[in-house]
C-alpha cells in the first residue's frame, strides 16, 4: 500500500534513535559506532532488495544512424524506443537521441548490442525507480 516508503530508511531511523539512547545507560562509544555501521548496512541493504525488482535504467544513445539503431533494438532486445529531436551544439547538426528504459539486468547487453551497430556511439546510462507502463509497473489507481 505504501510504495513510496523506504523501509530501509524506517529501519535506520529508529535504530539510530535506540542505538544513540545506548550511550545513555553507559555503554560505550565503540558498541554505538558499531551499531551505527551495521545499522547502515541492513537499512542499505533492505532498500535494495525490496526495490531490486523495480530497478530500470534509461539509456540515452547518440549516433548518426538513428533509424537502424532504432530497428535493430526493437527486432533484437525487443524493448521499445523513443526517439527524441537533438542537436549538436559544436556541430549545429540536428539528429535525433535513441532512448530506451529497460530492466537494469537487460543493460549490459543492449550496451553490446549498441556497440556492434556502432562502435562510436555515444551513450548514457541513468538508474530510474518506478517506471509505469506496458512492459513494466502498472499504473496504480492512487
Amino acid at each position: 500500500k505504501y510504495r513510496t516508503v523506504s523501509y530501509g530508511k524506517i529501519l535506520i531511523y529508529s535504530d539510530f534513535v535506540i542505538i544513540a539512547s545506548a550511550l545513555l545507560v553507559g555503554m560505550g562509544i565503540s558498541a554505538v559506532i558499531y551499531g551505527y555501521v551495521m545499522t547502515a548496512v541492513v537499512g542499505y541493504t533492505v532498500d535494495m532488495i525490496m526495490a531490486g525488482s523495480q530497478q530500470s535504467s534509461q539509456v540515452f544513445i547518440v549516433t548518426h544512424d538513428y533509424e537502424k539503431m532504432a530497428q535493430a533494438i526493437v527486432d533484437n532486445v525487443h524493448r521499445g524506443v523513443t526517439l527524441i529531436d537533438s542537436q549538436g551544439w559544436y556541430s549545429k547538426k540536428e539528429s535525433k537521441i535513441v532512448m530506451v528504459v529497460c530492466r537494469k539486468r537487460e543493460t549490459a547487453m543492449i550496451l553490446k548490442f549498441v556497440k556492434t551497430i556502432d562502435p562510436e556511439a555515444f551513450m548514457t546510462v541513468g538508474s530510474v525507480m518506478g517506471v509505469y507502463g506496458k512492459g513494466f509497473q502498472a499504473i496504480g489507481k492512487g
